[in-house]
C-alpha cells in the first residue's frame, strides 16, 4: 500500500480500516480514536498506525512463509 485514499470509520468515528486508490482495505493493528486530536496531529498517528500495520503484515507472513513445506 503506496497511499491512503480513504479511511473506515465506526459511528463513534473510530477509525477501523485504510483503503487504497486501488480499493485495498486493510484492517489497523489496532484502532485510531482522532476524537480530540487536531488533524495535523490524528492525521501523523493515522501515518504511524499504516507503517505499524504494514509491518506487522509483513512480519506474519515472513513467519508464515517460513513454516511452508515446499514439495518439489
Amino acid at each position: 500500500m503506496q497511499a491512503i485514499d480513504h479511511c473506515t470509520f465506526t459511528d463513534d468515528l473510530v477509525i477501523t480500516n485504510i483503503v487504497s486508490p486501488e480499493k485495498e482495505d486493510v484492517a489497523l493493528s489496532k484502532d485510531l480514536d482522532p476524537k480530540g486530536s487536531s488533524v495535523e496531529v490524528w492525521l501523523m498517528s493515522l501515518e504511524e498506525k499504516m507503517r505499524e500495520t504494514i509491518r506487522d503484515i509483513m512480519k506474519a507472513a515472513l513467519a508464515d512463509y517460513l513454516e511452508v513445506k515446499v514439495f518439489w
